[in-house]
């Protein structure tokens, strides 16, 4: 089946290239390599409007499809790598804390494959896809190459994995970095590659300590205080106006330290070089994959779990919001022996990762799976499929639809209120509880609630018991920042 459906694949995209009659040949068996580039903002690639400090990704774009309205389901590495491997919502597998664990009763990506002969294998950077989260099941070979680490560490030992893999069996390879993640500030020649080296200030301050950049909240550095001592990380609607004036006065009077434009400005333009230094380690990895001739074999995916807001909101963090900065992110396709770059403007998300992997290897989807496979909706017409609403889910209790570049976020009750479904149907769009994104006009929003309000109302609930915060995660958390600097 796995031969038999990649035949056909191959088939079709030489076709496609050079319009053409192919004759039947033997390709090798299926391989597939995964590229997750933590943390990457859409906005920073040259197909989504970037400024061309990412010259690899770039040249990448133009031999892959990209995909321009692709959205995550979740804004943390766990949630979003949870939902990629299961085609399943958060709220459908476990609570969304650190507690998490994907029930074992759900099938997993690299665990179907390992069912139909596929080597499975995955060099990742260790924090929130430690072993202690649970992220490796599945997997034939799963790797920490170093906690809260970069494609610099994972790209060069995934390709010596690959160095030593048969070529007449299956493959599927996974790569993850945390370069664009904080701490933003990267080694020479990146770290001051566009931010200002002189710059001196609170902006400099917060670039030097782990997790430092997610203490900043609407102007303020809460330099003495950790992130969760920051934010009220208990409750569902952290960003109301009385909350942010409490802490702003509360900041003040603990000795927070005024943040200004040019320190905020200082932040983005090191959150950019740390994007270029993931893009050159990103380059290192393909250039490899290009010598021991993986691109003529492997179809290569390039994606990352969810963006990172600087200075929207007043914050510089991936935990809070549910804006488009947070969960509009790359997904390009690179199939074997690349293809002319295009684009596909429709509606998908990370949950469809796993359907469509599946398809590229033969092999059967869960049927309690909630994805689809995007194989038909790069190969038809434009327009041929029809778009759809996406959805995610965040830390604070919020859930947000989107749809063509607009969203609709609904906050302010746990996921199991009993009330929640009621007042999605019949709340005031221009009420608290809703925030439309820029752009979205009331029509728009409309439709948007009414998608949000039948997909809560038709999706179950996690109702089993959660993990444990156990002393090793915990560990991994303080290390990156999460719970106070050990």
């Amino acid at each position: 089946m796995v031969r038999s459906l990649f035949n056909r694949l191959c088939l079709g995209v030489a076709a496609w290239l050079c319009g053409c009659v192919v004759q039947p040949t033997t390709p090798p068996p299926p391989a597939v390599i995964v590229v997750c580039m933590d943390t990457l903002r859409a906005d920073r690639l040259g197909p989504y409007g970037g400024s061309g400090r990412t010259p690899n990704l770039d040249h990448f774009a133009t031999q892959s499809v990209v995909f321009t309205q692709a959205f995550a389901q979740a804004t943390e590495t766990l949630f979003s790598h949870a939902v990629m491997f299961s085609s399943r919502y958060v709220s459908e597998l476990g609570p969304m804390d650190y507690r998490f664990v994907a029930p074992k009763d759900t099938p997993v990506l690299p665990e179907v494959l390992s069912m139909y002969g596929v080597n499975t294998a995955a060099f990742v950077s260790g924090g929130h896809m430690s072993e202690a989260f649970g992220l490796d099941r599945g997997f034939g070979r799963y790797t920490v190459v170093k906690d809260w680490g970069s494609l610099f560490h994972t790209a060069p030992a995934a390709l010596g994995w690959l160095a030593e893999q048969p070529k007449d069996q299956a493959m599927f390879l996974y790569v993850h970095g945390y370069d664009a993640h904080d701490r933003y500030l990267k080694p020479t020649p990146f770290g001051f590659s566009v931010a200002d080296k002189k710059h001196r200030g609170p902006g400099e301050r917060a670039a030097l300590g782990r997790s430092a950049t997610t203490r900043i909240m609407d102007g303020l550095l809460y330099n003495r205080r950790q992130f969760d001592q920051v934010f009220d990380i208990s409750g569902f609607r952290p960003r109301s106006v009385s909350k942010i004036k409490d802490m702003a006065v509360e900041g003040r009077a603990l000795g927070a330290i005024p943040f200004s434009a040019a320190d905020e400005e200082h932040i983005r333009g090191l959150y950019d070089g740390a994007v270029s230094y993931g893009d050159a380690w990103f380059g290192l990895l393909m250039s490899g994959l290009s010598a021991e001739g993986w691109l003529d074999r492997a179809w290569v995916v390039v994606l990352s779990d969810h963006g990172e807001e600087l200075g929207e909101n007043g914050v510089f963090s991936h935990r809070m919001g549910m804006g488009p900065q947070l969960l509009s992110v790359p997904l390009l396709v690179r199939p074997p022996g690349g293809t002319v770059g295009r684009t596909v403007d429709q509606t998908v998300g990370l949950i469809d990762l796993m359907p469509t992997l599946l398809e590229l290897f033969g092999a059967t989807l869960p049927a309690i799976s909630r994805g689809r496979s995007l194989l038909d909706v790069w190969s038809s017409p434009k327009g041929a499929i029809e778009d759809k609403v996406v959805f995610a889910e965040g830390a604070m209790g919020q859930i947000t639809a989107m749809n063509n570049a607009k969203g609709l976020t609904f906050g302010g009750l746990p996921w199991s209120s009993p009330q929640l479904t009621e007042l999605l149907g019949t709340a005031r769009l221009d009420g608290p509880a809703f925030e439309a994104w820029e752009g979205t006009d009331e029509d728009e929003a409309q439709t948007l609630r009414s998608a949000l309000y039948r997909w809560r109302k038709e999706t179950p609930l996690f109702t089993g018991e959660a993990g444990e915060l156990d002393e090793e995660r915990i560990r991994i958390l303080q290390m990156g920042g999460y719970w106070g600097q050990r």
